[in-house]
């Protein structure tokens, strides 16, 4: 992921990011590679597959961002979609102008283990994992959502979590502030 140029320096409590301006369409073919990682088409003895929307009916904006942030936060967004999703599940991936063109969302959507709506408002803190999760799986910690809120909170961004729809999908976002 490469930027076009520096502009700012901007940090939580604990990530410091280097913000330059980055394409949406750059940041789709990154995930699209990261999604070809042999881990990410076979783990976990299930196949998940990754469907990822590259064209749209207007060009996708521009947003500030750390490249090495954002490669760190999608790797665990695909991490999470490959332990967490049904097996030969299709992950759903797709960028998503927002707030009247002032903000772009990466949303990755699958189906897979529920989340409750008392584990929704607290999967970002750290150290917690869902009842499901626990349930069937000791692999994890609990840190990765935390991680990617810090590092989305470091580039004055945001992850939010979409809880299942009736249809069982699951929808992680990664939102950023378009830049003009």
């Amino acid at each position: 992921l490469q930027g076009d140029w520096s502009s700012d320096v901007c940090s939580s409590d604990l990530i410091s990011a280097s913000l330059v301006r980055l394409s949406a369409e750059k940041i789709l073919e990154a995930i699209e590679e990261a999604s070809k990682v042999p881990y990410n088409q076979r783990a976990l003895n299930k196949t998940v597959r990754f469907a990822i929307r590259k064209e749209y009916p207007i060009p996708l904006p521009f947003f500030m961002a750390d490249p090495e942030l954002v490669d760190l936060a999608v790797d665990n967004l695909l991490d999470n979609a490959v332990k967490y999703s049904y097996p030969d599940t299709c992950v759903s991936i797709e960028a998503v102008m927002a707030g009247y063109g002032r903000e772009v969302h990466f949303s990755f959507r699958s189906k897979g283990l529920p989340i409750s709506p008392a584990d929704a408002q607290r999967v970002m803190e750290r150290g917690y994992r869902g009842e499901m999760a626990r349930m069937t799986s000791s692999e994890g910690g609990g840190i990765g959502l935390w991680v990617v809120a810090q590092i989305m909170q470091a580039m004055s961004g945001r992850l939010e979590l979409i809880p299942p729809n009736d249809d069982g999908w699951l929808e992680f976002r990664l939102c950023f502030k378009c830049y003009l």
